[in-house]
C-alpha cells in the first residue's frame, strides 16, 4: 500500500520507511518505479532488519526506444527500485534483503536493489546484506545496481555483504555489484570503514 501510494505521487516525492521488525512479503511485487525524489529505507534505531521474499518479473518500459539506433527494447526492472533519474537520492541502511528474485530476461538495466541510475543520482548503502537472491536480465545486470549511466554515485559504507547471490544475463554486460557504468561522472565510492564481502 505504501509503495503503491508513493508510485502514484509526483516525481519529487519523499519516502521514508523506518522498519522496526522483519518483513516477509511472501513473493509480492512492491517495486518502486521511476523516481527523482528522496527514498530512505532503514532499520529503526540502528537495528538491522530483514526484508524478504520479493519477486518482480515486470518491466518499467516495455518495447520503448531509448537508443541511438531507434530499436525498440525492454528496459528497467528491479526488486526494490526499477529506475532512478537525475536528482534522486536513495539510502539503504541497516537492512538485509533476503530471497529477492528478479526475472526479466528481455530487459536492460536490471538489478536486485536498483535497476537503473540515470543522470546525477545518489545511492548510499550502509550495513546492507543481500542473500539467497537471483537476478536475471538481458543486459546491464547487477546485484546492487543494474546500470549507472551519465553520472551518479553509489556509496558503500560499513559492511556490504553479498551472500549466495546469483547474477545472470541472457545477452551480455553483467557483474556482481554493478552491471554497467558509463559516463566519466559515474562512480562507486567507498566510505571510511567500508567493507565489501562477496
Amino acid at each position: 500500500y505504501v509503495v503503491e501510494k508513493f508510485n502514484a505521487a509526483g516525481d519529487n516525492a519523499t519516502l521514508m520507511l523506518t522498519i522496526s521488525e522483519n518483513i516477509d512479503l511472501k513473493g509480492a511485487n512492491c517495486v518502486i518505479t521511476n523516481r527523482k525524489g528522496t527514498i530512505t529505507i532503514k532499520g529503526e534505531d540502528n537495528k538491522k532488519v530483514t526484508l524478504k521474499n520479493v519477486t518482480n518479473n515486470v518491466l518499467l518500459d516495455n518495447g520503448e526506444v531509448h537508443n541511438d539506433t531507434g530499436t525498440k527494447s525492454d528496459y528497467y526492472s528491479g526488486g526494490i527500485i526499477a529506475k532512478l533519474e537525475g536528482g534522486a537520492n536513495v539510502t539503504f541502511e541497516n537492512i538485509t534483503f533476503e530471497n529477492i528474485n528478479v526475472k526479466t530476461p528481455t530487459a536492460g538495466g536490471v538489478g536486485l536493489l536498483v535497476g537503473q541510475m540515470l543522470g546525477n543520482c545518489s545511492v548510499t548503502m550502509k550495513n546492507v546484506t543481500v542473500k539467497n537472491s537471483t537476478v536475471i536480465g538481458h543486459r546491464d545486470v547487477g546485484a546492487l545496481v543494474g546500470a549507472m549511466q551519465n553520472g551518479g554515485t553509489l556509496t558503500l559504507n560499513g559492511n556490504i555483504t553479498l551472500d549466495n547471490v546469483k547474477v545472470k544475463t541472457t545477452g551480455g554486460r553483467s557483474a556482481l555489484v554493478v552491471g554497467k557504468i558509463t559516463g566519466s561522472d559515474s562512480k562507486i565510492a567507498f566510505g571510511s570503514g567500508s567493507n565489501l564481502v562477496l
